[in-house]
């Protein structure tokens, strides 16, 4: 039996089937395309969410004294509030706090392995106090301590138990011509007793 080919029909199904691979090779440059552009949107969102996260770390170290006030008693205005005078404003200094993380001393004694510093940039005194967080005691208190001066190896009002304990340094600043008081700043710090 003779098997007949009509050229025609070949061509036809030849050129018919070129179209599919090609239509078929688009279609996956199309997808290819699409998720090179999602995994480039993805990774620029990851990077833009990492940097904003950065950007608005608080440092943990150093923490103001007053505790944080709910939203609701914020919102009403204090009766007591009144001006503050523009020549006070314009004496407010610029205050460098020193960051303190730990602090050791050996068990049952009192001289504290730690320098408490008035950095030399600032245009005042400071008194420091350290008090355990849980009990509120005060392990120590300094005099006026100025611009430039430390305290090296305080010594505390009394020796620790073996442990860790978690502890506060306030620190004080005061004018130094008059001793007024300026602010304070509350540095939470670990205390081992070795």
């Amino acid at each position: 039996m003779a098997v007949m080919f009509d050229s025609k029909e070949i061509a036809k199904r030849a050129l018919l089937r070129a179209e599919e691979i090609k239509a078929e090779k688009k279609r996956r440059r199309v997808r290819i395309g699409s998720a090179g552009v999602l995994f480039s949107l993805c990774a620029a969102a990851a990077v833009f969410a990492l940097t904003q996260y950065q950007a608005y770390t608080p440092a943990p170290h150093m923490l103001v004294d007053e505790p944080r006030i709910p939203l609701a008693e914020a919102m009403q205005p204090d009766a007591e509030a009144r001006p503050y005078p523009a020549a006070a404003a314009e004496r407010a200094p610029d205050i460098v706090i020193p960051a303190y993380d730990r602090a050791a001393v050996p068990a049952g004694e009192t001289g504290l392995q730690m320098t408490l510093l008035n950095p030399e940039a600032n245009p005042c005194y400071f008194t420091f106090e350290i008090i355990l967080e849980d009990t509120g005691e005060s392990l120590y208190q300094s005099g006026l301590t100025g611009p430039a001066m430390c305290i090296d190896g305080p010594v505390l009002k009394k020796g620790l138990t073996q442990g860790e304990y978690k502890a506060a340094l306030i620190i004080r600043a005061y004018e130094l011509d008059s001793l007024a008081a300026i602010s304070s700043v509350t540095v939470k710090f670990d205390l081992s007793a070795l």
